[in-house]
């Protein structure tokens, strides 16, 4: 009898940790761009005139921003970013950020989690008139979720 409840009992255990740790992690459920202007240039830009804002912003340096929201904060152990001036580009960044928690990563990179919300602060770019995101959120086994998008206004 103990020998069937111990078999039964691993059974279940295996079954669990099938369902749990073998699927891929959700995607992210929203991704927004944001693009800083450096303070000391917020003035001038008010004095362009509205027809010449597209050739001045892509001449300003600016500070890239993710907003990421997660679907799921149990099963993702980072977060895989990926920033080009073409849709599925990494011209500009390519890397991953720990899911949990916050920090600084090499050349000005910081990340900041809050709930279901990342902040990632990618640095500061400049020459480019679009940006496109991808992120990916991948488990403890390494297995990556689909990716989402999103394509700077």
């Amino acid at each position: 009898m103990k020998i069937q409840a111990l078999l039964s009992s691993l059974l279940l255990l295996l079954v669990f940790s099938t369902q749990s740790f073998g699927q891929s992690p959700l995607p992210a459920s929203n991704l927004r761009i944001y693009l800083k202007v450096p303070p000391n240039t917020s003035q001038l830009l008010r004095e362009v005139p509205p027809d010449s804002i597209s050739s001045v912003i892509q001449a300003l340096p600016l500070e890239c921003i993710l907003r990421v929201s997660l679907a799921d904060t149990m099963s993702v152990d980072s977060i895989v970013v990926n920033l080009g001036t073409s849709q599925g580009g990494n011209q500009l960044f390519a890397g991953s950020f720990p899911a949990h928690g916050a920090g600084s990563l090499a050349n000005g990179v910081s990340y900041f989690r809050n709930g279901t919300i990342v902040i990632l602060n990618l640095g500061t770019f400049q020459g480019n008139a679009t940006y496109y995101a991808e992120v990916r959120t991948q488990n403890g086994n390494g297995t990556l979720s689909g990716v989402t998008q999103a394509e700077s206004p």
